[in-house]
């Protein structure tokens, strides 16, 4: 399952709803400025209410611009690093500028033991993880070091060390897990994709399409 295309198709199909909305709006296919039209995001409003933004959505109404607007990250709460538009653009980003792919295994339960006459030296391991460890694949992982007899083989070795079951992971994009809000690093990379999913398609483009979205009432004190 290619997480990256599923990420790609996401922003995709934000940049189809624009394109949509621009049609619907101007009467014209193709739209006034169709090269420059594509989803915004923005986590600084002042970028998004800049003229030339604004030049660029011209074949969207007003009220289709103050809807994506709404929609953006910067009036997430508490902060963008919650809102789902903003780390698609991020996770691209991560993909452009990076050899190889975003993902990276984690390290959620390791456990090793030694019995005698190996030794053990010392051990790598955090004492108390704060969560899961990145392993870096491009380098053996550093767990324990150990004194062994000098006339032992591999095979002496690895039946008095005790790793088998003791360690376990899991696939996923390490900027996502460690910087996104409680909401969103909480969940496993599968869950958290697919919560993607289904807010990009139910929540923003679905509404848009299909005109349903609205403002909220600034007479609302709840609507916030």
């Amino acid at each position: 399952f290619d997480r990256s295309r599923q990420l790609y198709e996401l922003r995709a199909a934000l940049d189809g709803a624009v394109y949509f909305m621009a049609v619907r709006d101007s009467g014209q296919n193709p739209p006034p400025n169709e090269r420059g039209l594509m989803f915004p995001t923005f986590d600084d409003a002042t970028k998004f209410d800049n003229k030339s933004h604004r030049g660029r959505l011209k074949a969207l109404s007003d009220n289709s611009f103050d809807l994506l607007r709404y929609v953006q990250p910067f009036n997430a709460q508490p902060d963008h690093l919650g809102n789902v538009l903003w780390w698609l653009d991020e996770l691209a980003r991560i993909d452009r500028h990076r050899y190889g792919h975003a993902l990276a295994a984690h390290a959620d339960h390791i456990r090793v033991g030694v019995s005698a006459p190996l030794e053990m030296v010392e051990s790598y391991l955090p004492p108390n993880p704060a969560g899961p460890i990145i392993v870096d694949e491009t380098q053996p992982v550093r767990i324990i070091e150990v004194k062994a007899p000098s006339a032992w083989d591999d095979v002496e070795f690895q039946e008095h060390l005790a790793i088998g079951d003791g360690w376990s992971s899991f696939l996923d994009v390490p900027e996502w897990r460690s910087r996104a809000a409680t909401l969103l690093s909480g969940l496993t990379l599968d869950k958290r994709m697919y919560a993607c999913e289904t807010f990009v398609l139910d929540d923003i483009i679905e509404p848009l399409v299909a005109g349903t979205a609205t403002l909220p009432d600034p007479n609302d004190e709840d609507a916030a």
